[in-house]
């Protein structure tokens, strides 16, 4: 049947298998007239978008229930991604995965937020150069910043500037400036009249001599230069021997103690006076040059 004019139907217009036009003129669908459409001015492009309403519409992708202009859910078909952006070739370039991971140029994010490339912000840019503001930071394996990890680079419990393969736990490879630093110290007295000094606690040590010192045993001692310093003082009673030039490792090993002039210093024994003494290392504590500070301080 070939009809020109209008037709009007009090009841249902059933087509068997299509039912072709625009729809135009067809009104209080539920959902299609909740859209309107764009004309394609100042060079936009054509599409739809939501309005016309006297409040804000929600819509919802993979969702029946949406909470927002738009909100992306989970739809039963989905079992990887909840939302990408791809490029013309199938390229991924921003993907949500079902578990809430987002992804730029990965199609598997390993954390919240992974990013395969440059992350560059500009907001507090100086001369072109991005930042990134951050609040705290876990990284469980490396974390790495500047071409190659070189500027700054941290895995397991080492960190390394200007260096990938950090040698302690911290290892500056370059110059450094400090305005100011300070260091701990480390209070010790004799055991069975041995003083041990852990170079793994402190690089300065107030060593109580409350009884006769025969031996200092020296332990984890830092590879290649280092020194640490003693501040050595007898207590109220005084009168106690200290063997100054008696070094040993932890194994019991002698280690040999160089003095200017090849002159051992005496350690004053009075009560409440100090001595200050400091020890030099070049070849990680295989020996030391001791270098007396003072005596009979007090």
């Amino acid at each position: 049947m070939h009809v020109e004019q209008n037709i009007y139907a009090s009841g249902f217009i059933t087509a068997g298998t299509y039912l072709y036009g625009d729809g135009r003129f067809i009104t209080n669908l539920p959902t299609d007239s909740k859209w309107n459409s764009t004309s394609t001015a100042s060079g936009a492009k054509s599409g739809i978008y939501t309005g016309g309403e006297s409040s804000d519409i929600f819509v919802g992708i993979g969702t029946t229930t949406p909470d927002a202009l738009l909100t992306v859910g989970v739809g039963t078909t989905t079992t990887d991604k909840a939302f990408k952006v791809q490029s013309s070739s199938g390229t991924e370039l921003l993907g949500v995965t079902t578990t809430g991971r987002l992804g730029i140029g990965t199609t598997n994010p390993q954390g919240l937020l992974d990013v395969n490339g440059q992350l560059i912000s500009n907001q507090f840019a100086l001369s072109g150069v991005g930042t990134i503001n951050a609040g705290i930071i876990t990284a469980t394996s490396t974390l790495r910043a500047g071409v190659g990890g070189t500027v700054f680079h941290a895995s397991g419990s080492a960190v390394g500037v200007g260096t990938v393969t950090p040698r302690a736990t911290f290892d500056v490879d370059g110059s450094t400036r400090l305005k100011t630093y300070f260091e701990a110290v480390q209070s010790v007295s004799p055991t069975a009249n041995v003083v041990t000094i852990d170079l793994s606690q402190a690089q300065t040590f107030d060593v109580d001599v409350t009884s006769t010192i025969t031996q200092f045993t020296i332990t984890n001692i830092p590879s290649e230069s280092s020194s640490f310093t003693l501040k050595v003082t007898q207590d109220s009673t005084g009168g106690y021997a200290v063997g100054i030039d008696t070094f040993k490792d932890s194994g019991g090993a002698a280690i040999p103690v160089y003095w200017s002039g090849s002159v051992i210093p005496i350690v004053t024994t009075t009560a409440d006076k100090t001595d200050i003494y400091t020890f030099i290392t070049f070849d990680g504590g295989s020996s030391f040059y001791g270098v007396s500070g003072g005596q009979n301080f007090g």
